[in-house]
């Protein structure tokens, strides 16, 4: 099976949102290795071994922006990175 993850919400300053977000991130990178995508705003460099990093294009510093791509552009992504499951841990619904 291969996942999606939105890492999109890695923007300083970190709360415990974005440790969390980060540290889930590493963690499935270690077990899921190249069946994991985690997409990231275009300026985050996070290594993650074997899994796939999609940069996308926002810098993730403006909610409405980040919100807007994450509802409109990030389940394309999904799609085009053959995710079966597209895992977005923080703050908004539907996708």
């Amino acid at each position: 099976m291969r996942i999606a993850y939105d890492a999109t919400t890695l923007v300083p300053p970190y709360s415990g949102v974005q440790v969390a977000v980060e540290g889930a991130a590493r963690a499935l990178a270690r077990e899921l290795g190249e069946d994991l995508t985690v997409v990231v705003p275009r300026s985050y460099r996070l290594p993650c071994g074997e899994a796939t990093v999609l940069h996308a294009p926002i810098s993730g510093r403006s909610r409405v922006a980040r919100i807007a791509w994450e509802q409109l552009q990030l389940p394309r992504a999904a799609r085009a990175q053959h995710a079966d499951l597209l895992h977005a841990p923080a703050y908004v619904m539907p996708l």
